[in-house]
């Protein structure tokens, strides 16, 4: 048996061995070209955010690095295609806060627990929704769009990136709130709602800031945002809260995730690099066309929001009647 010194000798040894090996694996990462996996189609705010972080991040990492679209199921399908891949930081998933809204999505007949097949790596940005009409429907301001709604049951649809996505139940959320009924149209992603948004084949829709290119244009209308404060970009829009939807606050965000067990150094090393990467001028302002503020949080922080909406949401979703 060794001796009560010798044992200690032993383990500081092993300790420094594995803190070596860990170090070395973390220098060593990436070791060959990253699969970023966005679970919509090219469009909406997901997409163009991932293309945008990722020529920043090979040129950080010194590695190549590619956008796969895997839209579909409401995001099922790329987390399904991130959780089976290889722990070892060379698939990624870039993903929105959709998915926080779900913890179980379903793929294939089966249920995927997000908390147990994915680990946060880091959030790009955050940013509340816009609140757009098509420029037919009646009213001017939320509390227009409000009593209309009252008024004319039954004639307002409203869109979403797909069932259980984020902008899904955040107008569930606003309807109860405002004591409307609406009904909803899932699409495949941000981009397919805005054209049926254009097109009128919906009327209504929580969107990202990007669409203010459309509001813009005069091809949509937008009554408000969903944070309890003015966006930063648009400091003229009033929010929900303000328009008489009194304590309503949602917001979305963008990020990074890794399939569970991946390293904890291959994921401090990517959380670090995106850090690094958004606190330039030149990306923030570019966040910022999208109407996304930049992000801080660390690889815990962000676990622990992404927790905490999950919970949150699970409380509509069981209200609802639908977990």
């Amino acid at each position: 048996m060794h001796s009560p010194k010798r044992r200690q000798t032993l383990i500081a040894a092993g300790a420094a061995l594995l803190a070596g090996s860990q170090a070395a694996r973390a220098q060593e990462y990436p070791a060959q070209q990253i699969r970023i996996v966005v679970p919509y189609p090219p469009g909406g705010v997901v997409d163009p955010v991932a293309r945008l972080m990722s020529i920043p991040m090979a040129a950080a990492l010194g590695q190549s690095n590619f956008v796969d679209n895997r839209p579909g199921a409401a995001g099922a399908i790329g987390i399904a295609a991130v959780s089976q891949a290889k722990a070892d930081g060379h698939t990624l998933l870039f993903h929105s806060s959709t998915m926080t809204t779900s913890a179980m999505v379903q793929h294939e007949n089966a249920k995927i627990d997000v908390r147990a097949v994915l680990t946060p790596i880091a959030m790009v940005g955050s940013a509340p929704f816009i609140i757009v009409v098509n420029p037919d429907v009646p009213a001017k301001t939320l509390p227009e769009l409000i009593a209309y709604a009252k008024a004319n049951p039954g004639k307002l649809n409203f869109g979403s990136s797909g069932k259980g996505s984020s902008n899904h139940l955040a107008t569930e959320l606003f309807k109860r709130m405002a004591g409307i009924e609406m009904e909803h149209v899932p699409f495949q992603g941000g981009g397919p709602m805005d054209i049926a948004l254009v097109g009128g084949q919906i009327q209504l829709g929580f969107d990202t800031l990007a669409s203010m290119n459309l509001v813009r244009a005069g091809r949509l209308r937008a009554l408000a945002v969903t944070g309890l404060t003015r966006a930063k970009a648009l400091p003229d829009l009033p929010t929900a809260h303000e328009s008489g939807v009194t304590g309503f606050d949602v917001n979305f965000w963008l990020g990074y995730f890794a399939p569970a067990s991946t390293p904890r150094e291959v994921v401090n090393k990517l959380a670090a690099t995106v850090r690094d990467i958004t606190a330039r001028a030149d990306v923030q302002e570019k966040l910022s066309g999208f109407g996304l503020e930049r992000s801080n949080q660390s690889p815990e922080q962000f676990n622990t929001t992404f927790r905490n909406e999950i919970e949150k949401w699970d409380k509509l979703l069981k209200a609802l009647g639908a977990a």
